[in-house]
């Protein structure tokens, strides 16, 4: 996986109309999504497209600058390009993680494995 195929993913899932939700559900497949439903949804695709699950997590972030977690993205290691990248339902443009981390995201929960991936010390085992 690369790049431009999860842009292609990303661009696809953000079509779907934005709603908040009253009561938290994370199901890929409601028609209206808020951001966690987007994440859900992306990660199936991008398993669809043979992404290990090793290489996806759905990570919670503060966009606002605290602990709190307030927003859900999909983060993927591509090995293609050696980096994890993160679809985000607020961006059709796909960025390496750390450029989220630059542009004010505070990561807040993180599967062990994608942060091992983000921090360079895991090797790629497919």
């Amino acid at each position: 996986m690369n790049r431009q195929l999860l842009e292609k993913i990303n661009q696809e899932g953000n079509q779907f109309p934005f709603q908040h939700e009253d009561v938290e559900d994370w199901s890929p497949d409601m028609y209206r999504k808020d951001c966690d439903s987007y994440a859900s949804w992306k990660y199936l695709k991008c398993k669809e497209a043979g992404v290990s699950h090793k290489h996806l997590a759905i990570c919670t972030v503060s966009t606002e600058g605290s602990e709190i977690e307030n927003h859900a993205v999909l983060a993927v290691y591509a090995a293609d390009d050696d980096c994890v990248y993160v679809l985000d339902n607020r961006l059709n443009a796909v960025h390496e993680w750390q450029w989220f981390a630059n542009w004010g995201y505070r990561y807040i929960r993180i599967p062990v494995y994608m942060s091992d991936l983000m921090a360079g010390k895991l090797e790629d085992d497919g």
